[in-house]
């Protein structure tokens, strides 16, 4: 077990995939620290390195109201890990502890090396499936909504997603401990973050033996090339194995095969599940309702899957509804990397009341500030109302809003300054007219 000083550095060792087996040796679960969120500075850091590098070389894209947007799905997709995670693994731990079918407990070395290759075997089958059923890939093709590929795009996740991957991992239950489960589970999905980049062109004869930038650039291609190719999470042995891989050849266009033109988290959210309850409706049968949630995204009643993947049209016309000030996108910017802060201080033994209260002023907050990137005319002074909300609430119920350290009453405090300024800004803009609005 760290110490809470050692933390910081064992995080970025974590984030690095450098941490040795002894620094993540936990007797249970609930010692593991969440890696994933301790590396979100590190995630930050990178962010701003690759922007400068995107600006020098004129190489890929960063667009402001892109990145706001898929770290909106990246708060929206840490939200729900609350209330299931520590459900799920009650659920794994019985099985571990009653149906296991080998303790490795006492071969520490073997069960850590053989948990991060099971896991990522899980991985890649859990993957595959995100794209090839129809119901995986209504939550999955959240990730792939981007028409961007930079490291914003790893934060680009979806909200229910995460849970019925837990659910696919129980089989492990039976042979790895909890402990391990969760570190490797985590790193696994650390690792998976720097890869989202046109900054690294190759990395020479490692390409054959672990995940890297140019495969998970051809993952996320809507070319019909890429389509349902290198499913790998760390290694890519597995896309060998089963006939999945496929290496960059031609220039590789993002996104989905019928681009999404909006910025509002909820509606990518929940695009791909209206998608499905509309086929379903189009024929009363079990027979057809199972085909609509469990045939691959490429079936549709009326031909079944012959249907050819669309070719890329060129010149690429990508969605960037840029009516609002260059002003607003920083701003908004700002307030969402303060959501983001308020959802990593939410303390793990708060009441699930006070879990509903936060998330839905995040899932009300984000949807608000990505209206304004949209030019919604009501967008504004619902904003207005929200930081006039906030500041009162702060005030008003302090102690309440402490379900952390006592560090975290600073933050508030800072919190309210911050979305006072807020207001006068808001307030500033609206009364002079710099916004345009639909």
């Amino acid at each position: 077990m760290n110490s809470s000083s050692e933390l910081p550095l064992l995080s970025l060792r974590a984030f690095l995939a450098l941490a040795h087996p002894d620094e993540v040796h936990y007797k249970t679960h609930l010692e593991v620290p969440n890696f994933v969120m301790r590396a979100v500075p590190y995630m930050l850091l990178m962010l701003g390195i690759e922007y400068v590098l995107i600006s020098k070389r004129k190489v890929g894209r960063m667009r402001l109201n892109d990145g706001v947007s898929s770290v909106v799905s990246g708060i929206l997709s840490r939200l729900s890990p609350k209330y299931y995670e520590k459900y799920v693994m009650i659920f794994y731990v019985y099985v571990y502890e009653n149906y296991k079918v080998v303790d490795l407990s006492s071969h520490y070395y073997f069960e850590y090396f053989l948990t991060f290759i099971v896991v990522d075997f899980f991985y890649y089958w859990f993957h595959r499936m995100c794209h090839e059923v129809n119901f995986f890939w209504a939550m999955h093709q959240v990730h792939h909504s981007s028409e961007d590929y930079n490291l914003t795009t790893a934060l680009r996740q979806s909200m229910f997603q995460g849970f019925f991957g837990f659910l696919t991992s129980l089989p492990m239950a039976l042979f790895i401990s909890p402990p391990i489960f969760v570190v490797q589970s985590m790193f696994n999905l650390l690792f998976q973050f720097w890869i989202h980049t046109e900054q690294v062109k190759n990395i020479g004869w490692l390409e054959y033996i672990i995940n890297n930038p140019s495969a998970h650039r051809v993952h996320h291609g809507r070319n019909p090339y890429c389509i349902d190719k290198n499913y790998a999470g760390t290694l890519m042995i597995w896309d060998y194995l089963f006939g999945t891989y496929q290496k960059e050849n031609e220039k590789v266009y993002y996104g989905l095969v019928s681009p999404l033109s909006s910025w509002d988290p909820i509606h990518t959210q929940l695009l791909y599940f209206r998608h499905i309850f509309k086929n379903m409706l189009s024929n009363v049968s079990l027979k057809h309702w199972f085909n609509c949630i469990f045939k691959g995204p490429g079936w549709t009643p009326e031909n079944g899957y012959n249907n050819p993947i669309p070719e890329v049209e060129t010149p690429v016309q990508i969605y960037d509804n840029d009516s609002h000030l260059w002003g607003y996108n920083v701003y908004a910017a700002i307030n969402v990397l303060i959501l983001l802060a308020i959802s990593a201080v939410i303390s793990d033994d708060a009441s699930v009341f006070v879990f509903l209260l936060y998330h839905s002023y995040i899932i009300l907050s984000v949807y608000i500030i990505m209206a304004e990137l949209e030019s919604r005319s009501w967008a504004i002074k619902a904003e207005l109302m929200r930081n006039l909300a906030t500041v009162t609430f702060i005030i008003i119920f302090k102690n309440f809003c402490m379900y952390t350290t006592n560090s975290s009453v600073n933050a508030l405090r800072l919190i309210a300054g911050v979305f006072t300024f807020n207001v006068i800004i808001l307030y500033t803009w609206h009364k002079r007219n710099l916004k345009k609005f639909k």
